[in-house]
């Protein structure tokens, strides 16, 4: 249950983020992205 609501909390936190910097939190999506794809060309 506190897993539970710990990820609700890093949600909801995303998502006011999310509202207030738009062009900041695509960037950041942007970036989580490029990171991925990178390892998971390795």
């Amino acid at each position: 249950m506190k897993k539970l609501l710990h990820r609700l909390k890093r949600w909801w936190a995303k998502r006011q983020f999310r509202q207030q910097k738009p062009v900041v939190a695509e960037r950041r999506d942007y970036l989580k992205a490029a990171i991925k794809q990178g390892r998971r060309d390795d």
